[in-house]
């Protein structure tokens, strides 16, 4: 049995890494969403780069009955290229969505050269498989006519709609908080990629049976292979890593234990001042010793006074823009001291309630002037700020402050 030998980068391994990178695409769109890490970059490169691919094959006659495939794929390409848009960082968005438009409309022309050009040359020889095993011919190549006419539309609706999802991704972290736990981006992967599967599976099995009717056979094209895996590290990777190797630093620990005893030493000082307001102006506590006084089991009038009062202590973090290294930490802080054991310190009728505000990355309610996603921050404004904070620090030496960008 004859074999038919085509251009490189339409092997199995490529056309199965074709298939995955389609059905990733709504993880794709959902990873983007509020993280300013690029993402999707690694996605919209392999994307164009498998598109040069099938460009160059057309123009050099070199695809045979795959010339059948993309105006198919145009279909695919439309919905599952769109995954590639969203960031939290809108330049790079629309960088995003600007490329994706551009790889959506070299699809389109590589469909239409191969409908014009490729597709007449298999007259009587490429088969295919349409409710039965068909032979091209010219009333089957006006058939696809149709086809690649609809698909051209539905690629200009879908570059569209590049333009409205690129700001979509533009949310900050709170927000993406609220989201449905199905729109996080480990979740999207196995749902998302059923979803895709449910849409293309007709298309990679109609793909699958052309290549084996018509015994084509290709080699392996690596660039695409490691494109394809940069994509997926680029996906994977970058959303949990940069914390992690911000809080793993030994200074950020030291400095993250510091800020914990400091707020329970308010907390503490505070319970003093409730429970004994003659003596805590007489005797008051360093931050972090315990007081003998504070006995888990006591179950005192004074004890359960606590209960009805408040104790509120600010902490403020800040770093350059308040929007990375800020915001990481107060997480850290937070969650510390979320499962921070009341009564292992405090009376039990204390009850800790922590409130987390990113500044720079949020809209809070009561800010008369633009901050979170309505304001890009620069150089010059975290200046400006360090500036403040520094002159507010000389006038205030005896109550030094943690400030914060936005967290």
């Amino acid at each position: 049995m004859s074999t038919t030998q085509v251009v490189q980068g339409f092997s199995l391994t490529n056309r199965w890494l074709l298939y995955a990178s389609m059905m990733l695409s709504p993880a794709q769109f959902a990873g983007g969403i509020g993280s300013n890490i690029p993402t999707n970059v690694g996605f919209l490169a392999y994307n164009w780069y498998t598109q040069i691919q099938w460009y160059q094959a057309v123009q050099a006659k070199e695809l045979h009955a795959l010339s059948l495939l993309p105006i198919h794929f145009n279909f695919i390409y439309a919905i599952s290229y769109l995954g590639g848009v969203s960031s939290g960082n809108i330049f790079l968005s629309a960088f995003l969505s600007l490329g994706t438009v551009g790889v959506l409309i070299l699809n389109t022309i590589s469909a239409w050269v191969s409908w014009a050009t490729n597709q007449p040359e298999g007259f009587g020889e490429y088969q295919f498989f349409f409710f039965g095993w068909r032979t091209l011919s010219k009333g089957w190549h006006i058939f696809t006519l149709l086809w690649q006419i609809g698909d051209s539309f539905l690629v200009l609706n879908a570059a569209l709609a590049a333009g409205y999802l690129c700001t979509v991704g533009n949310i900050n972290s709170e927000e993406v908080k609220k989201m449905p736990w199905y729109l996080h981006k480990y979740p999207a992967i196995p749902l998302g990629a059923i979803a895709m599967l449910l849409i293309g599976w007709p298309l990679i099995l109609w793909t699958e049976l052309i290549v084996q009717r018509n015994h084509i056979e290709s080699e392996t094209d690596m660039v695409a292979v490691w494109l394809f895996v940069a994509q997926i590290g680029l996906f994977l990777i970058p959303s949990w890593r940069l914390q992690k190797e911000f809080l793993r630093n030994d200074n950020v620990e030291a400095f993250l234990l510091k800020v914990q005893e400091e707020v329970l030493g308010a907390v503490e000082k505070g319970c003093d001042q409730l429970l004994h307001p003659s003596e805590a102006d007489e005797d008051e506590k360093a931050p972090g010793i315990f007081d003998e006084r504070y006995d888990k089991n006591a179950d005192s009038s004074e004890d359960a006074s606590l209960e009805h009062s408040d104790i509120d202590v600010a902490v403020t973090i800040c770093c350059e823009e308040g929007r990375h290294r800020s915001v990481a930490f107060v997480e850290e802080l937070a969650r510390r001291l979320a499962i921070f054991k009341h009564e292992d310190r405090f009376s039990r009728y204390l009850k800790m309630t922590i409130d987390v505000t990113h500044r720079d990355i949020g809209d809070p309610e009561g800010l008369g002037r633009p901050v979170g996603q309505h304001k890009v921050p620069n150089k010059t404004q975290a200046k400006a700020r360090q500036r403040e904070r520094h002159e507010k620090g000389s006038r205030h030496t005896s109550h030094p402050q943690y400030d914060e960008n936005g967290s």
